[in-house]
């Protein structure tokens, strides 16, 4: 509790200063994102080191994520792991469209001309959300993929003398300093990754250097508190007792309250930035200013669905880990994905994939299409929230809990068995214990 209260102080300190003071550093930050941008071939999207940036800038995108979530849930055989990575994905996405609202800072274009863009994208500039989510949502696949892995080279081996026992004392000791070094320069190569997600979005002018830096501390202060605070258990026990159906009526209760209140709080916010007149004269002179951008000019649309519109939308996020737990919780039966049949080239997997891309590819158009009518219309802001966002998450709940099983299961490649302790058959299995 110490660590977390202590963090979180250290954070809102931050926060603060950046909010008084931060807009001291936009000049600055503007100047190097000109230098950038005339150093490496900007506007030209088949040049080497401007692709690189777009492919970085690419990867921290909310759909790159969920396609990737999609992916590990399809394969991943820890299942736990995967439901973790998706609540600490959406609480990042979540915290940083919420921050958004509260601080309310420009991005580089809306304030110099000079600045460059290959793509317009209005809305509130910090903190960057990419910067946030990229850290949090790649540092821990990156610990669950390490985590598989070190599991897989696990060996076990029958002791028959102290000679055979010294050999193998020594040959681990050897495998645990090249798995030292091999961590090391994973870790050095995931840093830079997520340094340069978030250089490209100064780069490519669409946010200020102290906006990326915000995104990366908000990131490593959920990475903390998921880590050394005892979320990460706290999570795991949650889904556990969700899918065994255990004393889960008080947690119901408690994460309603929460969602009340996250959602309570986003809807004042929101209402303080529509009704402040400062702020809306202020968001006309930034678009006054992109008009001069020529990828810009003439997006009205996006202007008008853009700032704290796209942001309430963006907080329903929130939603999908309490989806999850009631799909869970309510859920009929057990399963085991891990024994799943994931061969794609086979009769059955081309039918099951042919059958998931249709489940994903209706309910995008049909939420697309509802998007596009709701946004058209001046309706109240609560209509937009639940049919836009919220009616995403649920699809996409639906489809991790409910059909993706049902296509295995109407398709004959499961097996009975227990979601969370499922044990592979090992055939002659030799331990020694050191």
């Amino acid at each position: 509790m110490i660590k977390f209260c202590f963090s979180t102080l250290i954070l809102i300190i931050y926060i603060y200063l950046d909010y008084n003071y931060g807009n001291q550093s936009f000049e600055i930050s503007n100047h190097f994102t000109i230098f950038l941008q005339e150093q490496y071939e900007f506007g030209n999207l088949k040049g080497f080191i401007e692709l690189i940036f777009y492919v970085f800038s690419t990867l921290g995108d909310r759909n790159i994520m969920y396609y990737i979530l999609i992916f590990l849930w399809l394969k991943q055989a820890n299942k736990l792991q995967t439901l973790s990575l998706i609540i600490m994905y959406s609480i990042s996405s979540f915290f940083g469209d919420f921050m958004k609202m509260i601080l309310k800072q420009p991005r580089p274009f809306y304030i110099d001309n000079q600045i460059q863009l290959d793509f317009c994208q209005y809305g509130f500039g910090g903190p960057s959300g990419h910067a946030c989510r990229a850290l949090v949502f790649y540092v821990i696949l990156f610990k669950m993929l390490q985590t598989q892995y070190s599991d897989q080279q696990q060996d076990f081996h029958q002791v028959q003398s102290e000679e055979l026992y010294l050999m193998i004392q020594s040959e681990q000791q050897q495998t645990n300093e090249i798995s030292l070094k091999n961590q090391i320069i994973r870790s050095i190569i995931l840093i830079l990754f997520i340094l340069f997600t978030g250089i490209a979005r100064v780069y490519f002018g669409v946010h200020f250097l102290n906006q990326v830096i915000l995104g990366w501390i908000m990131g490593l202060y959920l990475l903390f508190i998921f880590y050394n605070c005892g979320m990460q258990n706290k999570i795991k026990q949650l889904l556990i007792q969700a899918i065994q159906k255990e004393r889960v009526k008080i947690y119901q209760i408690i994460l309603i309250i929460y969602l009340i209140i996250i959602i309570t709080a986003s809807f004042i916010i929101y209402q303080g930035c529509i009704n402040s007149q400062i702020l809306n004269q202020l968001k006309q002179n930034w678009k006054d200013m992109a008009d001069f951008q020529q990828k810009c000019n003439g997006n009205d649309r996006i202007y008008n669905t853009s700032f704290e519109k796209h942001d309430i939308i963006g907080i329903s996020i929130i939603t999908f880990p309490y989806f999850i737990f009631i799909s869970l919780l309510y859920k009929k039966g057990i399963y085991e994905p891990q024994l799943y049949s994931y061969k794609f080239f086979t009769k059955k997997g081309i039918i099951r994939t042919i059958i998931l891309i249709i489940g994903l590819i209706l309910p995008y158009y049909f939420r697309k299409q509802t998007k596009q009518y709701l946004l058209q219309l001046d309706s109240n802001i609560v209509v937009q929230f639940f049919f836009i966002g919220l009616l995403y998450f649920f699809e996409l709940t639906l489809l991790l809990i409910y059909l993706i099983p049902l296509i295995n299961k109407l398709l004959k490649v499961d097996n009975p068995g227990d979601l969370l302790n499922y044990q592979p058959k090992i055939e002659e299995q030799y331990e020694v214990e050191l």
